[in-house]
């Protein structure tokens, strides 16, 4: 917009200044006969609205116009309904900017025809390119140089635009960043068009030294005095074309851009073509019926290639609390997301947006899209995975503090594990790339994976008498399989970031979240087994 802005500016100018320098002997005419200036200036304004208000009548019509079509399509695409009238907010807009525009436009030829003296206007022979102009400055009254000026101005706002871009990217403002972004690109835009005029009368003697030649070089000499006649006008309308040609290509690449990246996003989010998902919790899916049923469709039907299942996040159960990882020392532990998964996961989703940054070493991998399938390791290898210089056989030497640790709760009650079942059953796990340098860990380093559970003990004797709520953590000792960039249909990352915003998401194999399932469900109704 503000490209468009700039190039309506620029012709509105352009029009104005062109109509100055014909009419200038008008004007000076106009002026010896007694106008004063301020009517010469309200003669100028009306005229430039005599330029802008047919343009914006004109353009409101186009612009509804076009909008229908687009209307049409965009109902046609989202199977729903779209106001068929343009919004209120852009019809003021397109006034408003519509009457600025003339009046910004007209600060230079009112300068223009009021800067010239009254003998150059009646003067029929003047011409502007051949004015001799001589002004003399005191030095104290001199000031800054424009030339120093301008490149401390251009050289504070790139400091201000890279040290914003920066901030705005650790801080995780992506909107404030891709619109410093899009500002220094407009930028770029503008300073190669107003470099372009600096190298205009070196094109054009290379064009006229090109074109001219044999018998037509006597000409030489009459078509550059008449080029550097024009040379002002052709400075504006090379302004426009570049800044026009720029503006398209600009544009052009955004909207292309833009057209990836939603369909890429969408993919990424969404998982895979076709995918079904239950309001909550309380009502899911009919999993056995629906597994029954793509099992047939699959082996009947050519249409369906592979399905897959996914469960909830562990804390959407209400025990749940929240759930978080760490390493095993516990430094800089991050909440997550903990979803459980079917081994057949990237045979069933796009394949192309899994990216595993590392995998655990000493695996038969199986291969999908030329990368190591560590989602499929989660079942088949559960539970084999050792470190180098682990012991086989753990006894009661190890160190109890780690997965016993300081109780948060105020009822300090803490679920305590057996040490060698702690160790060696352990709990295995796809994290994010981004918690590499966060947490400072990698598929060698042990992990600690925490539920922490809020339930209802009657056996306390609370406020009432009769019960209290218990908040409970139980620790387990987690390896990462896997650091993954990038799984479709969940929010994984390279960037360490990203780890400060929010929840990351934690994948398991489906045992292992029954597993974890029923140890939450043990603790708050002192047995493993689920509610149907």
């Amino acid at each position: 917009m503000i490209i468009l802005v700039g190039l309506g500016c620029v012709l509105i100018y352009s029009l104005l200044l062109s109509d100055v320098e014909t009419k200038t002997y008008e004007y000076g005419m106009l002026r010896g006969l007694g106008m004063r200036q301020n009517s010469l200036i309200f003669l100028l304004l009306v005229q430039s609205l005599f330029y802008a208000g047919p343009g914006i009548a004109l353009g409101m019509v186009l612009a509804q116009l076009g909008f229908l079509p687009a209307q049409a399509i965009l109902e046609d695409f989202a199977k729903g309904s779209i106001v068929d009238v343009l919004n209120p907010a852009a019809i003021v807009l397109g006034f408003f900017l519509g009457l600025l525009m003339p009046i910004v436009s007209n600060i230079g030829p009112i300068r223009r025809a009021l800067s010239k003296t009254l003998r150059d206007s009646l003067d029929l022979y003047h011409q502007t390119f051949n004015e001799v102009r001589v002004t003399v400055m005191k030095l104290e009254t001199l000031g800054l140089s424009p030339g120093q000026t301008v490149i401390s101005i251009l050289l504070v706002a790139t400091a201000l635009a890279l040290n914003g871009m920066m901030t705005a990217f650790f801080f995780g403002d992506f909107p404030l960043f891709l619109t410093i972004l899009n500002i220094i690109l407009v930028s770029m835009l503008i300073g190669l068009s107003v470099v372009s005029l600096a190298i205009q009368p070196y094109f054009e003697k290379a064009l006229l030294w090109l074109v001219i030649w044999g018998k037509e070089k006597r000409l030489h000499t009459v078509i550059s005095k008449n080029m550097a006649a024009h040379r002002g006008r052709n400075r504006k309308t090379a302004i426009m074309f570049t800044t026009s040609i720029a503006f398209v290509v600009f544009a052009g690449a955004m909207f292309s851009l833009q057209a990836v990246s939603i369909k890429s996003n969408v993919q990424q989010f969404s998982g895979g073509d076709f995918v079904a998902q239950a309001d909550s919790i309380d009502e899911p899916l009919d999993e056995a019926g629906l597994r029954n049923f793509l099992e047939s469709a699959t082996t009947n039907s050519s249409y369906i290639e592979d399905f897959t299942f996914i469960t909830f996040p562990l804390a959407s159960y209400e025990v749940v609390d929240r759930s978080r990882i760490s390493s095993l020392s516990g430094y800089r532990d991050r909440d997550v997301n903990i979803y459980g998964i079917d081994k057949n996961y990237l045979l069933s989703t796009f394949q192309e947006f899994y990216i595993p940054g590392e995998v655990a070493p000493g695996f038969d991998y199986r291969k999908v899209n030329n990368f190591d399938d560590a989602i499929y390791s989660l079942s088949e290898d559960r539970g084999q995975q050792r470190f180098e210089g682990e012991p086989s056989n753990v006894e009661s030497n190890v160190p109890p503090i780690v997965l016993s640790g300081r109780p948060t709760s105020n009822t300090n009650r803490r679920l305590d594990v057996p040490l060698k079942e702690a160790y060696t059953d352990y709990v295995d796990v796809i994290v994010t790339e981004g918690l590499r340098l966060y947490m400072s860990i990698d598929t060698a380093t042990a992990l600690k994976l925490e539920v922490r559970m809020t339930y209802f003990d009657e056996n306390l004797a609370g406020t009432s008498g009769e019960g209290d709520d218990v908040t409970s953590e139980r620790a387990y000792l987690a390896k990462a399989r896997a650091l993954a960039a990038k799984v479709a249909g969940f929010s994984f990352s390279t960037y360490s970031n990203a780890a400060l915003f929010g929840a990351t998401d934690l994948l398991v194999d489906d045992e292992t979240y029954l597993r974890l399932l029923q140890d939450v469900w043990a603790a708050a109704d002192g047995s493993s087994d689920l509610p149907t």
